[in-house]
């Protein structure tokens, strides 16, 4: 499911809420006329905010050059990458996406086979190395934490 669908979601169970809470109110109230009208544009409004919320995600979407991760390991392999060109831009610097992918990959296979942290990052730091330069302890110890949140 990707981030549209869940907004569209999100959408409909608020444009439900204020049609509900509208119900309630116009039950309640001596004034059903002013009290249906206030509904309706709640979830005219609603719906509008929400549609404008859309465009604003698919907009920000498409500007980053990035399509919406097709499942959540995308989603990981996405925040991974990000992170890492991101927050280390000389370890990224001649790197595609594709190679910082496969670090990742390498990595999650030693993670998920029980490997020790140390063991790990050490393997990190070889790994993630560009022209001579390595993480130190530090983004290392920042990068494992990272690598474990998305394997």
């Amino acid at each position: 499911m990707n981030n549209i669908s869940r907004t569209r979601k999100a959408t409909a169970a608020i444009a439900v809420a204020a049609a509900s809470a509208g119900l309630f109110l116009s039950a309640c109230s001596d004034k059903e006329k002013e009290a249906n009208d206030a509904v309706s544009a709640a979830a005219s409004s609603i719906g509008a905010a929400a549609s404008s919320v859309q465009q604003q995600v698919q907009s920000a979407i498409e500007t980053a050059g990035q399509s919406v991760p097709d499942s959540i390991e995308d989603g990981k392999v996405l925040a991974w990458v990000t992170a890492f060109k991101t927050g280390y831009p000389t370890l990224a610097q001649g790197r595609d996406d594709a190679a910082i992918k496969s670090i990742r990959v390498d990595l999650c296979k030693d993670v998920k086979a029980g490997k020790s942290a140390d063991e790990v990052t050490k393997k990190l730091e070889d790994l993630t190395a560009n022209s001579g330069v390595k993480p130190n302890t530090y983004e290392a110890q920042a990068l494992y934490l990272t690598l474990t949140g998305t394997c």
